[in-house]
């Protein structure tokens, strides 16, 4: 689980950094891993108070896909679209993100 969402994770930077295809390829190779993990720990609560960790889990994962596909919906022009662009020089990082309420993560 874990070693599926740093891929996850790492696959939006390099959607950031304008690599677009790239993020999009390992986030998808890695999304089943994760959520089949996820499965199986919210069908395996032994422990009091898991189940509510599990679900808490899941619903922060929703929120993550969210703003995921969110992200990778923007036009290239908007988040940089250059595979040389420095995330701090894109006008997404500039505006958007800034503004964006990241609490939940």
């Amino acid at each position: 689980m874990k070693h599926a969402l740093e891929r996850m994770d790492s696959a939006l930077l390099f959607a950031i950094a304008g690599q677009e295809a790239r993020a999009r390829d390992q986030f998808q190779d890695f999304r089943p891993a994760f959520e089949a993990s996820l499965r199986i720990e919210r069908g395996n609560v032994t422990l009091l108070g898991e189940g509510r960790l599990a679900d808490e889990l899941a619903s922060l994962h929703a929120r993550y896909l969210t703003l995921t596909e969110k992200y990778l919906g923007l036009s290239p022009s908007v988040v940089g679209g250059s595979s040389t662009s420095r995330p701090w020089d894109c006008p997404l990082y500039r505006t958007k993100l800034a503004k964006w309420d990241f609490s939940g993560f």
